[in-house]
């Protein structure tokens, strides 16, 4: 990936939205994080977020969809720093809100499998290590998971500190999403 850094970055963009369709999970995860890492050639473009907000609504992989909604959050974080793409944020914002109302947490993979984490295996639901709930002794939270919920809701978070004028007319329907997931959140 050394390679994509500098002038040529410019010229990644395009490869790397190429490869998000790939057959192979691993492909699609890598070239949806790249777009995330690659700096000013990567700004936020409604080409780039149409592509990376497809793989976060529709990829059969945890593990992409989870890194996609990372992705977001450091494209929409980007433009909102630096100005360019701002226009995208709301989008960005509606995209993340609507993958937290899709994606549901599942039993915590070390406790389902009955596994330390070191050693639990990928499911037909989930390809990734969700492990880890924590008993926190109250009632309403239970030892489920969800790396896609998780990175969409800190991405969201990270764009909702730069202020309502980001979100724009995003802006209500994040507040409901943030409100709904304080209120009843199960993880």
């Amino acid at each position: 990936m050394i390679g994509l850094w500098g002038p040529a970055a410019g010229d990644a963009v395009p490869r790397l939205s190429a490869l998000l369709g790939d057959a192979h999970w691993w492909v699609r995860r890598n070239a949806v994080e790249a777009l995330g890492r690659l700096g000013d050639a990567a700004d936020l473009s409604g080409d780039v977020l149409e592509a990376v907000a497809a793989v976060l609504q529709g990829d059969s992989s945890v593990h992409v969809r989870s890194v996609a909604a990372g992705t977001i959050g450091c494209l929409g974080r980007r433009a909102a720093g630096t100005g360019t793409g701002s226009e995208h944020i709301p989008a960005c914002a509606a995209a993340l809100t609507a993958s937290l109302g899709r994606e549901e947490n599942r039993p915590a993979m070390d406790r389902a499998q009955g596994r330390s984490i070191k050693y639990v295996r990928p499911t037909d639901e989930c390809d990734i290590c969700e492990g880890g709930g924590v008993d926190y002794g109250q009632a309403r939270f239970e030892l489920v998971r969800s790396a896609v919920r998780e990175n969409a809701l800190w991405s969201l978070v990270i764009l909702s500190s730069h202020g309502p004028d980001a979100l724009g007319k995003a802006l209500p329907s994040t507040i409901e999403a943030l409100e709904k997931v304080v209120r009843s959140e199960q993880n």
